[in-house]
């Protein structure tokens, strides 16, 4: 799948701890190591990188049903008790994501939470069908793990990804 052009301007911050620093598996490199786009659901988006050791994933659901075959755009800012925004790293990562055949577990070593931030989603229907095409654009998002760590995704874009269908 081709990354847009936009999905290239997400910049992080490290504001790390003591004991973090450049080996950070969310270091200066992590945009450019997302190479795949996608979605499902009502509504879910996900980023993962060709190693499938990085998993961006963001869901609110219901947003498909409540857009009552309009276009609609809804803006959350984060956290909110209606949608999660996570950033997963481990091995085999993307495993489960929108599939209902797991072939190895994804197996999660660390998980960073949106605890700042806006998400604005634009949700157009596709016809009478489950189906709906959907853009998501995160701004100044900040993200924390357990151990207080953080990063700033400045500004992530998907644009025109298929989701609403369900796994199959």
């Amino acid at each position: 799948m081709r990354v847009p052009r936009s999905f290239a301007t997400l910049v992080l911050a490290a504001g790390m701890a003591a004991g973090c620093g450049s080996s950070d598996p969310l270091g200066p490199d992590f945009e450019t190591r997302l190479s795949v786009l996608g979605g499902c659901g009502d509504v879910w988006f996900y980023a993962v990188d060709a190693a499938d050791e990085v998993l961006v994933t963001f869901s609110a659901p219901g947003l498909i049903e409540a857009a009552e075959g309009e276009t609609t755009t809804s803006t959350f800012d984060l956290p909110d008790d209606g949608v999660e925004l996570i950033v997963e790293v481990g091995s085999y990562i993307s495993d489960a994501v929108c599939d209902d055949v797991i072939e190895n577990g994804p197996r999660v070593d660390r998980t960073w939470r949106a605890v700042a931030g806006e998400a604005v989603v634009t949700i157009r229907p596709q016809g009478e069908s489950w189906g709906a095409r959907g853009d998501l654009r995160l701004t100044d998002v900040v993200l924390r793990d357990d151990d207080g760590h953080t990063v700033v995704i400045e500004r992530l874009d998907w644009s025109d990804i298929f989701v609403g269908w369900l796994p199959g």
